[in-house]
Protein backbone atom coordinates (compact mmCIF):
# COMPACT_ATOMS: atom_id res chain seq x y z
CA UNK A 1 0.00 0.00 0.00
CA UNK A 2 1.30 3.46 -0.93
CA UNK A 3 0.88 5.60 2.20
CA UNK A 4 1.81 9.27 2.35
CA UNK A 5 3.90 10.68 5.18
CA UNK A 6 0.72 12.22 6.60
CA UNK A 7 -1.08 8.86 6.53
CA UNK A 8 1.81 7.09 8.24
CA UNK A 9 2.21 9.79 10.89
CA UNK A 10 -1.51 10.04 11.68
CA UNK A 11 -2.47 6.40 11.25
CA UNK A 12 -3.98 6.01 14.72
CA UNK A 13 -6.10 9.14 14.31
CA UNK A 14 -7.10 8.12 10.77
CA UNK A 15 -8.23 4.70 11.98
CA UNK A 16 -10.54 6.44 14.44
CA UNK A 17 -11.83 8.81 11.76
CA UNK A 18 -12.56 5.89 9.46
CA UNK A 19 -14.55 4.09 12.12
CA UNK A 20 -16.66 7.21 12.52
CA UNK A 21 -17.21 7.49 8.77
CA UNK A 22 -18.28 3.86 8.44
CA UNK A 23 -20.24 3.50 11.68
CA UNK A 24 -23.74 4.26 10.38
CA UNK A 25 -23.32 2.21 7.18
CA UNK A 26 -22.10 -0.77 9.17
CA UNK A 27 -24.93 -0.41 11.66
CA UNK A 28 -27.36 -0.60 8.74
CA UNK A 29 -25.44 -3.64 7.41
CA UNK A 30 -24.91 -2.03 4.02
CA UNK A 31 -22.59 -3.63 1.46
CA UNK A 32 -22.14 -0.37 -0.47
CA UNK A 33 -22.37 3.24 0.68
CA UNK A 34 -21.80 6.67 -0.87
CA UNK A 35 -19.72 8.71 1.57
CA UNK A 36 -17.74 11.92 1.41
CA UNK A 37 -14.14 10.93 2.11
CA UNK A 38 -11.32 13.41 2.88
CA UNK A 39 -8.74 13.16 0.08
CA UNK A 40 -6.02 12.81 2.73
CA UNK A 41 -7.44 9.35 3.49
CA UNK A 42 -7.39 8.18 -0.14
CA UNK A 43 -4.54 6.19 -1.66
CA UNK A 44 -3.71 3.53 -4.24
CA UNK A 45 -1.85 0.25 -4.15
CA UNK A 46 0.90 0.38 -6.76
CA UNK A 47 1.14 -3.39 -6.83
CA UNK A 48 -1.85 -3.49 -9.18
CA UNK A 49 -2.18 0.03 -10.56
CA UNK A 50 0.20 2.74 -11.64
CA UNK A 51 -0.04 6.33 -10.39
CA UNK A 52 1.30 7.63 -13.71
CA UNK A 53 -1.12 9.18 -16.17
CA UNK A 54 0.06 10.57 -19.48
CA UNK A 55 0.16 14.34 -19.62
CA UNK A 56 -2.35 14.27 -22.47
CA UNK A 57 -4.76 12.10 -20.49
CA UNK A 58 -4.54 14.26 -17.38
CA UNK A 59 -4.83 17.48 -19.39
CA UNK A 60 -8.03 16.17 -20.96
CA UNK A 61 -9.54 15.46 -17.54
CA UNK A 62 -8.60 18.90 -16.24
CA UNK A 63 -9.57 20.86 -19.37
CA UNK A 64 -12.96 19.12 -19.61
CA UNK A 65 -13.73 19.19 -15.90
CA UNK A 66 -17.45 19.17 -15.15
CA UNK A 67 -18.47 18.83 -11.52
CA UNK A 68 -21.92 17.61 -12.52
CA UNK A 69 -20.31 14.62 -14.27
CA UNK A 70 -17.92 13.81 -11.43
CA UNK A 71 -18.86 10.23 -10.58
CA UNK A 72 -17.98 8.82 -7.15
CA UNK A 73 -14.64 7.08 -6.80
CA UNK A 74 -14.80 3.39 -5.88
CA UNK A 75 -12.79 2.56 -2.78
CA UNK A 76 -12.07 -0.29 -0.37
CA UNK A 77 -11.50 0.53 3.33
CA UNK A 78 -8.29 -0.61 5.05
CA UNK A 79 -9.43 -0.25 8.63
CA UNK A 80 -6.10 -1.28 10.15
CA UNK A 81 -4.36 1.59 8.33
CA UNK A 82 -7.13 4.16 8.31
CA UNK A 83 -7.07 4.66 4.53
CA UNK A 84 -9.31 3.91 1.55
CA UNK A 85 -7.73 2.19 -1.46
CA UNK A 86 -9.01 3.55 -4.78
CA UNK A 87 -9.88 0.83 -7.28
CA UNK A 88 -11.62 3.13 -9.77
CA UNK A 89 -11.14 6.90 -10.05
CA UNK A 90 -7.53 7.78 -9.28
CA UNK A 91 -7.43 10.01 -12.36
CA UNK A 92 -10.46 11.92 -11.10
CA UNK A 93 -8.81 12.37 -7.71
CA UNK A 94 -5.61 13.73 -9.27
CA UNK A 95 -7.50 16.02 -11.65
CA UNK A 96 -9.69 17.39 -8.85
CA UNK A 97 -6.63 18.50 -6.94
CA UNK A 98 -5.26 20.26 -10.02
CA UNK A 99 -8.58 21.99 -10.62
CA UNK A 100 -9.20 23.20 -7.05
CA UNK A 101 -7.59 21.37 -4.13
CA UNK A 102 -9.28 23.64 -1.60
CA UNK A 103 -12.75 23.02 -2.99
CA UNK A 104 -12.24 19.29 -3.32
CA UNK A 105 -10.92 18.50 0.13
CA UNK A 106 -13.48 15.70 0.18
CA UNK A 107 -14.80 13.56 -2.66
CA UNK A 108 -17.84 11.35 -2.92
CA UNK A 109 -16.83 7.71 -2.90
CA UNK A 110 -18.63 4.42 -3.37
CA UNK A 111 -17.28 2.43 -0.44
CA UNK A 112 -17.24 -1.36 -0.83
CA UNK A 113 -18.06 -2.58 2.66
CA UNK A 114 -18.13 -6.33 2.03
CA UNK A 115 -14.58 -6.64 0.68
CA UNK A 116 -12.31 -9.23 2.34
CA UNK A 117 -10.43 -7.98 5.39
CA UNK A 118 -7.52 -10.45 5.22
CA UNK A 119 -4.73 -8.48 3.42
CA UNK A 120 -3.84 -11.06 0.73
CA UNK A 121 -7.46 -11.80 -0.14
CA UNK A 122 -8.28 -8.10 -0.12
CA UNK A 123 -5.36 -7.39 -2.46
CA UNK A 124 -6.64 -9.95 -4.97
CA UNK A 125 -10.17 -8.54 -4.62
CA UNK A 126 -8.98 -4.99 -5.27
CA UNK A 127 -6.84 -6.02 -8.23
CA UNK A 128 -9.85 -7.77 -9.76
CA UNK A 129 -12.08 -4.74 -9.19
CA UNK A 130 -9.45 -2.48 -10.75
CA UNK A 131 -8.71 -4.67 -13.77
CA UNK A 132 -12.34 -5.42 -14.66
CA UNK A 133 -14.06 -2.24 -13.48
CA UNK A 134 -15.99 -1.69 -16.75
CA UNK A 135 -16.28 -5.24 -18.10
CA UNK A 136 -19.91 -5.77 -17.09
CA UNK A 137 -21.05 -2.26 -18.00
CA UNK A 138 -22.98 -2.12 -21.27
CA UNK A 139 -21.51 0.54 -23.53
CA UNK A 140 -23.99 3.07 -24.83
CA UNK A 141 -24.06 3.25 -28.61
CA UNK A 142 -24.66 6.64 -30.24
CA UNK A 143 -28.23 5.63 -31.13
CA UNK A 144 -28.93 4.94 -27.44
CA UNK A 145 -28.12 8.60 -26.80
CA UNK A 146 -30.52 9.83 -29.49
CA UNK A 147 -33.20 11.03 -27.07
CA UNK A 148 -30.65 12.81 -24.93
CA UNK A 149 -29.20 14.58 -27.97
CA UNK A 150 -32.71 15.62 -28.99
CA UNK A 151 -33.16 17.26 -25.60
CA UNK A 152 -29.78 18.98 -26.01
CA UNK A 153 -30.99 20.24 -29.43
CA UNK A 154 -28.05 18.71 -31.28
CA UNK A 155 -28.28 19.99 -34.87
CA UNK A 156 -27.24 16.77 -36.60
CA UNK A 157 -29.70 14.67 -34.59
CA UNK A 158 -32.54 17.12 -35.24
CA UNK A 159 -31.70 17.18 -38.97
CA UNK A 160 -31.69 13.38 -39.08
CA UNK A 161 -35.10 13.37 -37.37
CA UNK A 162 -36.41 15.71 -40.09
CA UNK A 163 -35.07 13.39 -42.77
CA UNK A 164 -36.58 10.37 -41.01
CA UNK A 165 -39.97 12.05 -41.04
CA UNK A 166 -39.56 12.98 -44.71
CA UNK A 167 -38.33 9.61 -46.01
CA UNK A 168 -39.78 7.19 -43.47
CA UNK A 169 -36.71 5.11 -42.64
CA UNK A 170 -36.00 3.59 -39.23
CA UNK A 171 -32.95 3.45 -36.94
CA UNK A 172 -31.45 0.28 -35.44
CA UNK A 173 -28.51 -0.04 -33.08
CA UNK A 174 -27.37 -3.56 -33.90
CA UNK A 175 -24.82 -4.26 -36.63
CA UNK A 176 -25.49 -6.51 -39.62
CA UNK A 177 -27.67 -6.61 -42.71
CA UNK A 178 -30.63 -4.27 -42.83
CA UNK A 179 -34.16 -4.81 -43.98
CA UNK A 180 -36.09 -2.40 -46.17
CA UNK A 181 -36.47 1.22 -45.03
CA UNK A 182 -33.82 0.80 -42.32
CA UNK A 183 -30.83 3.10 -42.00
CA UNK A 184 -27.54 1.26 -42.44
CA UNK A 185 -25.28 3.40 -40.28
CA UNK A 186 -26.70 5.94 -37.87
CA UNK A 187 -23.19 7.15 -37.02
CA UNK A 188 -22.16 7.64 -40.65
CA UNK A 189 -25.24 9.74 -41.32
CA UNK A 190 -24.52 11.99 -38.35
CA UNK A 191 -20.94 12.44 -39.57
CA UNK A 192 -22.13 13.35 -43.06
CA UNK A 193 -24.63 15.83 -41.64
CA UNK A 194 -21.88 17.44 -39.58
CA UNK A 195 -19.38 17.66 -42.46
CA UNK A 196 -21.63 18.31 -45.47
CA UNK A 197 -24.94 19.50 -44.05
CA UNK A 198 -28.62 18.73 -44.42
CA UNK A 199 -28.68 19.38 -48.19
CA UNK A 200 -26.15 16.61 -48.87
CA UNK A 201 -28.03 14.03 -46.83
CA UNK A 202 -31.33 15.07 -48.41
CA UNK A 203 -29.77 14.67 -51.89
CA UNK A 204 -28.54 11.18 -50.98
CA UNK A 205 -31.84 10.00 -49.48
CA UNK A 206 -33.80 11.48 -52.38
CA UNK A 207 -31.88 9.28 -54.82
CA UNK A 208 -32.32 6.20 -52.63
CA UNK A 209 -36.06 6.82 -52.51
CA UNK A 210 -36.49 7.56 -56.23
CA UNK A 211 -34.51 4.49 -57.29
CA UNK A 212 -36.67 2.26 -55.12
CA UNK A 213 -33.67 1.17 -53.05
CA UNK A 214 -35.49 2.23 -49.90
CA UNK A 215 -37.89 -0.69 -50.29
CA UNK A 216 -35.08 -3.23 -50.68
CA UNK A 217 -32.79 -4.89 -48.12
CA UNK A 218 -29.68 -2.78 -47.44
CA UNK A 219 -31.04 0.04 -49.57
CA UNK A 220 -29.77 2.51 -46.99
CA UNK A 221 -26.51 0.62 -46.33
CA UNK A 222 -23.41 2.60 -45.37
CA UNK A 223 -21.62 1.82 -48.64
CA UNK A 224 -24.39 3.32 -50.78
CA UNK A 225 -24.94 6.31 -48.51
CA UNK A 226 -21.21 7.08 -48.38
CA UNK A 227 -20.78 6.53 -52.11
CA UNK A 228 -23.57 8.93 -53.03
CA UNK A 229 -22.19 11.43 -50.52
CA UNK A 230 -18.87 11.26 -52.36
CA UNK A 231 -20.59 12.00 -55.67
CA UNK A 232 -22.38 14.96 -54.07
CA UNK A 233 -19.01 16.28 -52.98
CA UNK A 234 -16.93 15.44 -56.07
CA UNK A 235 -19.41 16.64 -58.70
CA UNK A 236 -20.92 19.58 -56.87
CA UNK A 237 -21.54 21.64 -60.01
CA UNK A 238 -23.42 18.82 -61.75
CA UNK A 239 -25.60 17.46 -58.94
CA UNK A 240 -28.90 17.79 -60.77
CA UNK A 241 -27.64 15.89 -63.81
CA UNK A 242 -25.94 13.27 -61.65
CA UNK A 243 -29.07 12.78 -59.56
CA UNK A 244 -31.29 12.32 -62.64
CA UNK A 245 -28.83 9.79 -64.07
CA UNK A 246 -28.68 7.67 -60.92
CA UNK A 247 -32.44 7.77 -60.45
CA UNK A 248 -32.84 6.39 -63.97
CA UNK A 249 -30.05 3.81 -64.08
CA UNK A 250 -30.17 2.44 -60.54
CA UNK A 251 -33.87 1.61 -60.89
CA UNK A 252 -32.75 -1.36 -62.98
CA UNK A 253 -30.50 -2.64 -60.19
CA UNK A 254 -30.73 -3.70 -56.56
CA UNK A 255 -28.44 -2.76 -53.67
CA UNK A 256 -27.10 -6.33 -53.70
CA UNK A 257 -26.21 -6.14 -57.41
CA UNK A 258 -24.60 -2.72 -56.98
CA UNK A 259 -22.46 -3.93 -54.09
CA UNK A 260 -21.49 -7.16 -55.86
CA UNK A 261 -20.58 -5.34 -59.09
CA UNK A 262 -18.44 -2.86 -57.18
CA UNK A 263 -16.57 -5.58 -55.31
CA UNK A 264 -15.96 -7.47 -58.55
CA UNK A 265 -14.62 -4.37 -60.24
CA UNK A 266 -12.45 -3.32 -57.27
CA UNK A 267 -11.58 -6.46 -55.26
CA UNK A 268 -8.58 -4.81 -53.59
CA UNK A 269 -10.59 -1.92 -52.15
CA UNK A 270 -12.51 -1.91 -48.89
CA UNK A 271 -16.11 -2.57 -49.96
CA UNK A 272 -17.43 0.92 -49.17
CA UNK A 273 -14.62 2.52 -51.18
CA UNK A 274 -15.31 0.04 -53.97
CA UNK A 275 -18.97 1.11 -54.17
CA UNK A 276 -17.93 4.76 -54.22
CA UNK A 277 -15.46 4.19 -57.07
CA UNK A 278 -18.02 2.15 -59.00
CA UNK A 279 -20.61 4.93 -58.68
CA UNK A 280 -18.03 7.38 -60.01
CA UNK A 281 -17.20 5.09 -62.92
CA UNK A 282 -20.87 5.03 -63.86
CA UNK A 283 -21.11 8.77 -64.40
CA UNK A 284 -17.61 9.06 -65.86
CA UNK A 285 -18.33 6.38 -68.47
CA UNK A 286 -21.90 7.37 -69.25
CA UNK A 287 -22.01 11.15 -68.76
CA UNK A 288 -18.50 11.85 -70.03
CA UNK A 289 -17.18 13.54 -66.89
CA UNK A 290 -13.52 13.47 -66.09
CA UNK A 291 -12.69 11.16 -63.15
CA UNK A 292 -11.88 12.82 -59.87
CA UNK A 293 -10.00 9.89 -58.33
CA UNK A 294 -7.60 7.13 -59.28
CA UNK A 295 -6.30 3.95 -57.66
CA UNK A 296 -2.90 4.21 -56.02
CA UNK A 297 -1.39 1.66 -53.64
CA UNK A 298 -4.74 0.00 -53.18
CA UNK A 299 -6.56 3.22 -52.31
CA UNK A 300 -8.75 5.75 -54.11
CA UNK A 301 -6.91 9.08 -54.20
CA UNK A 302 -7.80 12.46 -55.79
CA UNK A 303 -6.37 13.41 -59.18
CA UNK A 304 -6.11 16.78 -60.89
CA UNK A 305 -9.12 17.50 -63.10
CA UNK A 306 -10.21 20.28 -65.41
CA UNK A 307 -13.93 19.90 -64.61
CA UNK A 308 -14.71 19.54 -68.32
CA UNK A 309 -16.40 16.65 -70.04
CA UNK A 310 -14.21 14.13 -71.80
CA UNK A 311 -13.99 14.44 -75.57
CA UNK A 312 -14.57 11.37 -77.65
CA UNK A 313 -13.01 10.49 -80.96
CA UNK A 314 -15.08 11.28 -83.99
Amino acid sequence: MCLTDYQKKNMKENVGNMKGLLAESKYKELTRAILRIPVELLTIDERYQTPIRTERSMSYLVDNWDEHKLLPLTVVPHEEEGVFAIVDGYGRLTASQKVDAEKYKELECLVILDAPTEPKERLRFEADEYAFQNVNVAKLRPLHKHGAMQVKRNKQVLDLDKLKKKYGFEYVADKGNRGAETLGSYVDCLKILKSYGYECMDWVFNIIQRTGFERMPNGYCAAIVRGLKDMYNLYGDKRNEVSKYYCKVLRGMTPAILNASARTMYPILEYRAAVSMYLEDMIVNNLGYEPKRMLKDGKAVPIATTGKKKTTAA
